[in-house]
């Protein structure tokens, strides 16, 4: 018997209603944290991700790029030797505050006062 009587669509929708992102990316977040903890405690890279159930460090990489735009090695010292660029951004609610690692492994924006970083 499904957890819910709604369809799948329904409960994805419902479910982004409530914690602002889809159960997929909930979980990868709640995977990413379990892993920061573990690399935290000295783990190995590959006892860290078999932990955390990923096949093996290379997903445990490819998660954290994905997530938090740096590597596991990178999380594990701390953000340590790490560039972070920031800046203020207008917003239809104010002004926000916008920061990322420097080269950027991600694009920001196409054009304005982020652009360029790739």
């Amino acid at each position: 018997m499904p957890i819910t009587r709604s369809s799948p669509f329904h409960f994805q929708r419902l479910f982004q209603r409530w914690a602002g992102v889809s159960p997929k990316r909930f979980l990868q977040f709640l995977t990413v944290d379990h892993a920061r903890r573990l690399l935290a405690t000295d783990a190995p890279m590959l006892e860290a991700s078999l932990d955390v159930g990923l096949s093996g460090p290379s997903c445990l990489h490819d998660l954290f790029v994905a997530c938090e735009a740096m590597t596991p090695g990178e999380a594990k010292r701390g953000g340590t030797g790490l560039n972070v660029a920031w800046g203020m951004h207008p917003t239809p609610f104010g002004d926000a505050l916008v920061a990322f690692l420097v080269p950027c492994r991600r694009v920001i924006r196409a054009t304005g006062p982020f652009s360029g970083y790739a």
